[in-house]
C-alpha cells in the first residue's frame, strides 16, 4: 500500500521449477496417454502390412595395374588404385547397362519373385480391412475390368519397355558402396525372396567382371584395326607429301650447291664488283671535278693531277723545256730577228700547242671516263637488284619448301610410330587380357529379413508419440492465457488475491448463488464467501471498510452473482447490507433477484424517484437492492454526479455493508467515476476463462484511477479440476478435500 491504497507491484520473474512441468503433465496424463496408446497402435497396423525384406551382400576387389607378361604397354590399361577409382566403380555396378545384362542372364522376366506383373497380390491388414469395408458399404474400387497397359504398342515396343520397367525394378533393390579405407566395393541387394536376393547379388558381380574382359578385348580388337588402317592412311599420307615436295622444287627452280643457292653466290660477287665500281667512279668523278674547277678559274690547269701524271704531257713538258734552253741561249747569241731565233720561237709555239691540245684531250678523256664509270655502276646496281629480286622469289619458294619438308618428316615419324604400335598391339591377345576386379565374398542366401524391425519401429513410435504428447501438454500449458490459482493470479497480476468462488454442486445446480449463500451459508460455497468477506473486513486495521465496489474486465465473469452473495451472507449474519446495481447500460441484478426493474437507481440519480421507492428488500436473504432502473443516454454522468456521492454517504450511515456492482472496466469507464469514493474495490476474475491480458489491463486502469484494491476474487472455480494444480493459499483447504470437509 501506498498512502492507504493498494497499487499492482510488478510480478518477479520465478525460478525454473521442475515441478510446475510436472504438474502440467500429470494434469494432462490421460491425453499423453492417450497419444502413446494411438501412436503404438498405429506402428502395429503399419508394421503388420509391411513387407519383409531381405539383403544379400557381395564383397568386389578393384585391382590395380597388374605386371605385364610382355614388356609391351597394353592398350586397355589397368585401373589406378585410388578413391575415385572405387566410386568411378560403384556408378558403372549400378549403372543400367549392368542391370539390363543381369534382367537378361538371370531370365527375371519370368521370375515371380521379381516382376511384379507375376507376383500374386499382397493382402496386408489395411488392404483386408479396406477390402471389407468396401464389401460392407457396397463400393466399387473401379477394377473390376482389368485394362491393358501396353495397348497400342507394337510387339517390339512393348518388349523394350517391359525390360525397362524391369531394369528399374532391378535398380531400385541394387546398392553399392564403395569404400572409403580399401580397394573393395560391396554390393547389396534388396528383395522380399531371400533366393532373389542372394542370385542377383552374385549375378551383379558376374555381369561386371564379364563385362571388363569383353570391353577390354573388343578395345584391343578395334584399336588393332584402326591401327592398321590408320597405317595404311599415313603411308599413302607419306608417299604424297614427299612428292609434292620434289614437284614443288623443280618448278620453283631452287638450285644449291652443297646446300648454297647459286642466286646468292652470283650476288655476292655483283656486291664486290658494285663497291669496286662506286669506287672508281667516285675517283673519276673526283679528278673531272677538279680539271673543271681549273677551267673555270682561267688557267692552271696543267697543274690537275691528271694532266700532271700524263706520261706524254711529261715528254712536251721536257721538250719545251729543253726548247726554252736553246731560246735562251740564243737570245745571248744571236739578234731577235735572227732566223734561228726565229725556229725556235716556231719549235716551241709547237711544242704549246701540242701540250694545250693533249690537255684538252685528258680533260675530254676524263669526262668519258666518267661516263663510262657511271653506266657500269648503273648496270651492276641493276644487275644486283635483279639477283635480289629472284633471291627475295626464292625465298618465298624456300618457306614452302621447309613447310613441304617438315610434312614429310611429320608423316614419316607418325607413319613409324603407328606401325611399331600396330605390331606391339598384334602381340598382346586375348589370352594376356586380365579384369581388374574379382569376387571375394560371394552372397549367401539371407535366413532372416531385415526389414522391418518392428520392436525397434514400436520402440521409436512410443518414444515419437510420448514426446509428442508431452510436448503437447506443455504448448497447451503454456498457450493457456487463464487463471488456474489464486497464486497464478497474484504472481502474475501483482495485487493480492481474497479468495475463489466455486461453481455450485449438483444438488445446488438450478439454484442462484445467494440463495444458497443464505439457506445453507456452512456449505463451501458460503465458507468461500465468507472466506471473502472476512479478508475484505480485515484489510484496514483501524476501520472496517462499508463500501465495497464490486467490478471485472469482460462481462459473464460472475461479478453480479459475487456482489449479491457477499450481500446475502451479510444479511444472514444480522448485518444490514445492501447491493446497487450500478450498471444502468446492462442491467443484470433484477434478473438475478428475478424482480421488476421500473424503478431504480437511474430514476433516483435524476430526480424522479425518491430514496424510498428505490430501496428494495429480498425477503428469502433479507438483504436490501436498488435495482439500475430504466436506462439513461448519460450513466456516466449520473454515477459521477454529487447526488451518487451523497446517496453512498447517506447509505454508509444507515448500512453496514454497502455492495456496488458495476459495468466490466474494457466495456466501458462506468466503474472509474467511483472508485475514489468506496472503501475497498473488489475484482472479479473468472477461472480458467477471463484472458490475462485483460486482467492485467484493467487492474492497471482502477490502480491508476486511485482505487484501493481490496483483492481479486477468483470465481465460477471447478474445484475438481483445480485440484490437479496442487494447494492454493488463502482458501485454508486443499480443494481435492475441500468438498469433503465442507460437505453439509
Amino acid at each position: 500500500p501506498e498512502g492507504g491504497r493498494s497499487v499492482p507491484r510488478i510480478a518477479e520473474e520465478r525460478p525454473f521449477d521442475p515441478r510446475r512441468i510436472i504438474g502440467a503433465l500429470m494434469r494432462r496424463k490421460l491425453m499423453i496417454v492417450g497419444i502413446m496408446l494411438a501412436g503404438l497402435g498405429l506402428s502395429f497396423v503399419y508394421t503388420s502390412q509391411l513387407i519383409p525384406l531381405y539383403s544379400a551382400h557381395v564383397t568386389v576387389l578393384i585391382e590395380g595395374s597388374r605386371s605385364n607378361v610382355v614388356n609391351i604397354e597394353s592398350v586397355a590399361k589397368g585401373l589406378t588404385p585410388d578413391y575415385y577409382t572405387n566410386e568411378t566403380q560403384a556408378a558403372v555396378i549400378q549403372s543400367r547397362d549392368i542391370a539390363g545384362k543381369v534382367v537378361d542372364k538371370l531370365n527375371l522376366a519370368k521370375d515371380p519373385d521379381f516382376n511384379p506383373e507375376l507376383a500374386p497380390p499382397h493382402a496386408g491388414l489395411l488392404d483386408v480391412v479396406k477390402t471389407a469395408v468396401k464389401g460392407w458399404f457396397g463400393f466399387s474400387d473401379g477394377k473390376s475390368v482389368k485394362e491393358d497397359p501396353w495397348e497400342g504398342f507394337s510387339l517390339l515396343e512393348k518388349r523394350a519397355a517391359q525390360r525397362e520397367m524391369l531394369v528399374d525394378v532391378f535398380l531400385s533393390g541394387l546398392s553399392v558402396i564403395p569404400s572409403q579405407r580399401a580397394l573393395l566395393v560391396e554390393i547389396e541387394y534388396v528383395s522380399h525372396s531371400p533366393a532373389l536376393a542372394a542370385k542377383a547379388a552374385n549375378g551383379v558381380a558376374e555381369v561386371y567382371i564379364l563385362d571388363q574382359l569383353e570391353s577390354k578385348g573388343n578395345v584391343t580388337q578395334k584399336a588393332s584395326q584402326w591401327l592398321a588402317q590408320r597405317a595404311t592412311e599415313l603411308r599413302q599420307r607419306l608417299i604424297d607429301s614427299e612428292k609434292r615436295l620434289e614437284e614443288f622444287r623443280r618448278k620453283a627452280g631452287i638450285m644449291e650447291v652443297q646446300g648454297v643457292s647459286l642466286f646468292r653466290e652470283q650476288a655476292a660477287k655483283l656486291n664486290i664488283d658494285l663497291v669496286t665500281s662506286r669506287t672508281r667512279r667516285a675517283e673519276a668523278e673526283a679528278r673531272y671535278q677538279q680539271v673543271q674547277s681549273l677551267l673555270k678559274q682561267g688557267g692552271g690547269i696543267d697543274t690537275a693531277a691528271a694532266v700532271l701524271d700524263s706520261p706524254l704531257i711529261q715528254r712536251l713538258r721536257e721538250q719545251e723545256s729543253n726548247v726554252l734552253r736553246k731560246l735562251a741561249e740564243l737570245k745571248t747569241q744571236v739578234r731577235e730577228a735572227h732566223p734561228s731565233m726565229e725556229l725556235v720561237r716556231n719549235e716551241l709555239k709547237d711544242l704549246q700547242s701540242n701540250i694545250a691540245a693533249e690537255v684538252n684531250k685528258i680533260v675530254v678523256n676524263l669526262g668519258n671516263e666518267l661516263q663510262i664509270a657511271k653506266v657500269r655502276e648503273r648496270g651492276l646496281a641493276s644487275e644486283l637488284k635483279r639477283l635480289e629480286s629472284q633471291i627475295d622469289e626464292q625465298n618465298d619458294s624456300a618457306v614452302t619448301l621447309r613447310a613441304l619438308q617438315s610434312e614429310v618428316q611429320a608423316n614419316k615419324q607418325l607413319y613409324e610410330t603407328v606401325i611399331a604400335r600396330f605390331k606391339e598391339t598384334g602381340v598382346v591377345g586375348d589370352d594376356l587380357q586380365q579384369a581388374d576386379a574379382k569376387t571375394i565374398s560371394r552372397a549367401t542366401v539371407p535366413g532372416f529379413p531385415f526389414y522391418p524391425q518392428k520392436s525397434i519401429m514400436m520402440a521409436v513410435a512410443l518414444f515419437f508419440a510420448t514426446a509428442l504428447g508431452v510436448a503437447l501438454a506443455i504448448i497447451l500449458e503454456l498457450l493457456d492465457n487463464g487463471f488456474r490459482t489464486v497464486e497464478q493470479l497474484e504472481e502474475i497480476t501483482g495485487m493480492p488475491a481474497i479468495g475463489l468462488v466455486p461453481i455450485l454442486s449438483r444438488q445446488d445446480r438450478g439454484s442462484k448463488l445467494h440463495e444458497v449463500v443464505a439457506k445453507r451459508p456452512n456449505s463451501l460455497v458460503g465458507e468461500s464467501i465468507r472466506s471473502i468477506r472476512t479478508s475484505l473486513l480485515l484489510s484496514s486495521a483501524d476501520v472496517q471498510p462499508k463500501v465495497v465496489l464490486v467490478t471485472s474486465s469482460v462481462p459473464a465473469e460472475g461479478k453480479t452473482s459475487t456482489a449479491l452473495a457477499m450481500g446475502a451472507l451479510a444479511a444472514r449474519t444480522g448485518t444490514r447490507s445492501i447491493v446497487l446495481d450500478c450498471d444502468l447500460r446492462r442491467a443484470s441484478l433484477h434478473q438475478t433477484l428475478g424482480v421488476s426493474n421500473d424503478v431504480g437507481l437511474s430514476n433516483y440519480l435524476s430526480g424522479q424517484a425518491e430514496l424510498e421507492d428505490v430501496i428494495e428488500l429480498h425477503p428469502s436473504t433479507g438483504m436490501h437492492y436498488i435495482s439500475a432502473g430504466a436506462r439513461v443516454p448519460h450513466p456516466t454522468d449520473l454515477l459521477g454526479s454529487p447526488r451518487m456521492y451523497a446517496l453512498l454517504q447517506q447509505l454508509a450511515a444507515t448500512y453496514d455493508s454497502i455492495i456496488l456492482d458495476t459495468p466490466p472496466l474494457l466495456a466501458v469507464s462506468d466503474a472509474l467515476v467511483l472508485v475514489r469514493a468506496v472503501d475497498r474495490v473488489v475484482f472479479v476474475v473468472r477461472w480458467e476463462k477471463t484472458r490475462r491480458e485483460s486482467v492485467i489491463a484493467s487492474v492497471k486502469q482502477i490502480a491508476e484511477a486511485g482505487a484501493n484494491i481490496g483483492g481479486l476474487i477468483l470465481s465460477q472455480v471447478d474445484l475438481r479440476k483445480q485440484s490437479r494444480y496442487g494447494y492454493s493459499a488463502g482458501t485454508g483447504y486443499y480443494y481435492g478435500d475441500g468438498p469433503k470437509y465442507y460437505s453439509d
